[in-house]
């Protein structure tokens, strides 16, 4: 059957299709999903989606694809891609992006990122030859907390104290770690009111390390030590206060090359689940 397809933007989207639409797009991928109302409008609140820049393919006026955009600045980033089951085969991730890329260059749009698994070969030979690179694999994490008593015990004056955002930025900026977008600090600025941020200080000055946990979905965000303190038990003694042991867990995105956090995680009960390669394409 030939079908007459239409691209648009999505400001004018109605949120009851775009979620059935989603829906039934992740329903047969390899880790299906399913989303509520509320938690399409958190992942388009926490990621910066930004519906006037996320593009739909539409069939006799009705939505049957979709690519959301996140945007901070200049950058954006893919954060879902997905056409009907009935409606594949006929191109339509790459006639979206055909429609919007020479708008996005328009808009002094730089780069865009997104994520696919490693195992759908057909989404990546897809972004491939739309112009995606690949950039790093990463991989997803999940488990039940385990902690056991560890050598923080022996750290004189050790404590969780609460981490303001602006002193959290102090932090990141000496990671070692290049989170994925929404794991990022834009958009744990996007929800920070309902996550819990806190530092691992010595006697409340000096501030070790610290976590980013989302309760609502026991997903950890981001987790860090200062170099000079690792392999003391600090991150361990973070989750351990924090999350605490017996208790589920995520981490989405870790990057594959990061033996030791792979190894932190497996310690305290964390598996892979998933892996995904990281893409990126510049429009300058």
């Amino acid at each position: 059957m030939t079908y007459s397809f239409q691209y648009r933007f999505l400001k004018n989207v109605n949120l009851e299709e775009l979620l059935l639409v989603f829906n039934k797009s992740f329903s047969d991928h390899t880790v299906p999903v399913k989303l509520t109302m509320e938690q399409l409008k958190d992942k388009i609140r926490a990621e910066g989606i930004d519906l006037t820049i996320s593009v739909g393919a539409f069939c006799n006026k009705e939505l049957v694809g979709f690519i959301l955009h996140a945007k901070n600045n200049n950058y954006l980033y893919n954060s879902a891609t997905g056409v009907l089951p009935s409606f594949r085969g006929n191109n339509l991730t790459n006639k979206m992006y055909d429609y919007a890329i020479p708008l996005f260059k328009s808009f002094n749009m730089r780069k865009i990122n997104l994520e696919v698994v490693s195992s759908n070969e057909t989404a990546s030979k897809s972004y491939r030859k739309i112009g995606f690179k690949k950039w790093r694999v990463v991989n997803c994490v999940k488990g039940i907390t385990n902690v056991k008593s560890s050598k923080s015990e022996e750290i004189e004056g050790l404590q969780i104290n609460s981490l303001p955002y602006y002193e959290y930025l102090i932090s990141f900026a000496e990671k070692d770690i290049i989170p994925t977008w929404e794991n990022n600090e834009f958009c744990i600025h996007n929800f920070e009111t309902t996550l819990t941020i806190r530092k691992a200080t010595i006697n409340g000055n000096t501030t070790v390390g610290y976590l980013i946990f989302d309760p609502r979905y026991n997903k950890i965000l981001q987790i860090w030590v200062k170099e000079s303190y690792r392999r003391k038990g600090i991150a361990s003694f973070m989750v351990k206060e924090l999350i605490g042991n017996d208790k589920n867990f995520t981490i989405t995105n870790i990057d594959g090359q990061n033996f030791g956090i792979h190894s932190f995680f497996k310690s305290i009960g964390g598996e892979p689940y998933l892996e995904q390669v990281e893409m990126e394409m510049y429009l300058d």
